[in-house]
């Protein structure tokens, strides 16, 4: 809700449990690493989605875009801590003792190039600007 202005948990949570009673699918849910913001619900997300089924999380580290900086800042993320590779698995393994957590593979490649002392102090520098997309009305 700090980010977004919606309060969508129930609806959330109802698509959960449909799909993790479904088990002729594998099922994940996404999650995005916000230190300062949801570093602390991400265990609660990991075993609330593993107490409904849910086979995965995967974890994907925060791409900062210009235009979201400002709600950001307000929303109380911290910036240095996302940046941190370190923090980033941190937060992985602590959600790992609920369900099975997963983290993009080429970030995966890149991480086991490096001896561990690089790794925990490497930074993660994932800022972007958004693109303007013009798209033109097509009557169908």
């Amino acid at each position: 809700k700090m980010i977004t202005n919606a309060d969508t948990f129930e609806n959330v949570a109802n698509a959960l449990k449909i799909v993790g009673a479904d088990k002729s699918v594998r099922s994940i849910v996404r999650t995005i690493f916000m230190p300062g913001i949801n570093d602390e619900e991400i265990p609660k997300i990991a075993e609330l989605a593993a107490s409904l089924g849910i086979d995965e999380m995967m974890l994907q580290p925060l791409t900062i875009h210009k235009l979201n900086e400002e709600r950001l800042k307000k929303a109380g993320l911290d910036f240095k801590r996302a940046e941190s590779i370190r923090e980033y698995l941190k937060a992985a393994m602590e959600a790992k003792k609920y369900i099975d957590v997963r983290i993009s593979g080429c970030q995966l490649a890149i991480y086991k190039s490096l001896d561990a002392l690089t790794l925990f102090s490497a930074k993660r520098i994932g800022r972007d600007v958004v693109p303007i997309v013009k798209r033109s009305r097509k009557d169908f």
